[in-house]
């Protein structure tokens, strides 16, 4: 008698302990865009947000339900090729697409695809855009106005750096091609123009 309860122990045992195991080995996510969960987010928001499916959220990530919890991590699918962390924010008063591709150093047409945008129309004050932060890249928050007159050899000269650097974190081909009241992004300095004001 002893000793077949010793074997089914042993049985229940090895049956406890490999259970956690295999749910261990299950593959990690591709690489990819991460969106954090914010408070009050569920998957169905999230999927219509990035149009892609429950479905497909959860198999890229290896949910075995839809129970996510603030501060989880999920790579959106449907994005493959792209790095950094998705987060949406409303458009502030007379920002563009082409001063929030300056500032998150991401090309416009990225976010004309992320928003699914198929007019500038669509981008005003308090659209909720979606913006990549790549963790090459992070965000400008330092900005300056070119103003009338002016020259971004004499802007480079204020900020201690040089016009070619100014133009390259901006997108421009070349120095010359900035013009009169454009808000240039700076990777230092002073902000000297306030925000809002694009």
């Amino acid at each position: 008698m002893l000793p077949r309860i010793l074997a089914c122990l042993l049985a229940l045992t090895l049956l406890f302990y490999t259970t956690p195991a295999a749910a261990q080995t299950s593959t990690p996510p591709p690489p990819g865009p991460v969106y954090i969960v914010q408070s009050g987010d569920n998957l169905s928001d999230i999927s219509i947000r990035f149009n892609t499916s429950v479905a497909d959220i959860m198999a890229v990530n290896n949910l075995v339900d839809a129970n996510i919890f603030p501060g989880n991590q999920l790579v959106i699918p449907g994005l493959e090729g792209l790095s950094g962390t998705l987060n949406t924010q409303p458009v502030p008063l007379g920002q563009s697409l082409r001063s929030l591709g300056r500032e998150y150093q991401v090309d416009p047409a990225l976010l004309i695809k992320l928003n699914h945008i198929v007019s500038p129309a669509q981008v005003y004050a308090g659209y909720n855009l979606i913006l990549l932060q790549q963790d090459n890249h992070p965000a400008l928050t330092t900005h300056t106005a070119l103003s009338q007159g002016d020259t971004l050899l004499e802007m480079a000269v204020r900020q201690n750096t040089n016009p070619w650097t100014i133009a390259g974190v901006n997108g421009l081909a070349e120095p010359a091609t900035s013009l009169p009241n454009d808000v240039l992004f700076l990777q230092g300095g002073n902000s000297d123009a306030a925000m809002g004001v694009f």
